[in-house]
């Protein structure tokens, strides 16, 4: 029997449990998307034809299904002015420690996350990229951590450039521990996460930018003409410190 559940309750779950189920549930759906066409090629399974197809095409949809319904559930549980945002918002939005606030707070990070990187591959022409919501809750609670240790003004350079190198440290971790993402390389890493790590540190600075300019395009180039400089940052013995004087430089020439 199905218990229908409130949309309080579907608000209320722990980021973590959300971004792990809906991870999942694309896992499946990319499963099924590639053994349709590679498994029902085998000789095995070529005697069934275009009925077991019909199948694994119904199974497909089946999954796309729950992930808009999950999409489309958790977006009317949420207050009406925080339902759409164009790209990364500021640290201030996503920092947010009060109640329903926080938890609206940590599903969007997770989205807006999620969806810069999809733009970053695009934009540097990534395929195959498998992504994964939970590492970015990961560096969501690193971030969290660091502002009660005691921190600056989130719009003060300093600031926002240590932020956007703890982002990026911790994403990449938690990317590179995925089992599906441990063979991507360094420089893959960097184009997919340091834009969207941008885009946010620029917005933390400025928030009405968010509105008035593409941050994620701004970023997109730059990270593009500072690649190699944010990659050997990462690599290097202490990538916090080193990230953060790479943001502090690049920070103040970016609108």
């Amino acid at each position: 029997m199905v218990i229908p559940v409130s949309g309080e309750r579907l608000a209320a779950l722990p980021g973590e449990a959300v971004a792990d189920t809906k991870d999942g549930l694309r896992d499946v759906r990319d499963f099924l998307r590639t053994h349709r066409h590679d498994r029902l090629n085998d000789r095995r399974t070529a005697m069934l034809g275009w009925p077991l197809r019909g199948v694994m095409a119904r199974a497909v949809s089946l999954v796309d299904d729950t992930l808009n319904f999950a999409e489309e559930a958790a977006r009317s549980v949420r207050p009406p002015h925080l339902r759409e945002a164009d790209g990364p918002r500021g640290l201030g939005h996503y920092l947010a420690d009060d109640g329903m606030e926080r938890l609206t707070a940590e599903r969007d990070f997770r989205r807006d996350m999620y969806a810069a990187t999809k733009r970053s591959a695009a934009f540097f022409g990534l395929r195959d990229v498998s992504l994964r919501e939970a590492i970015f809750a990961r560096a969501l609670t690193a971030l969290r951590k660091h502002v009660r240790a005691g921190t600056g003004d989130l719009r003060s350079l300093p600031e926002a450039a240590a932020m956007a190198a703890i982002m990026l440290t911790e994403i990449v971790a938690a990317d590179r521990q995925a089992a599906r993402s441990s063979n991507r390389d360094l420089a893959g890493s960097v184009r997919l996460f340091a834009p969207p790590v941008l885009a946010v540190a620029l917005a933390s600075r400025a928030p009405h930018l968010a509105r008035e300019v593409d941050l994620m395009e701004v970023s997109l180039y730059a990270v593009e003409a500072r690649a190699e400089k944010i990659a050997s940052a990462l690599s290097g013995e202490e990538p916090r410190k080193a990230l953060t004087r790479v943001f502090e430089a690049l920070l103040p020439h970016l609108p």
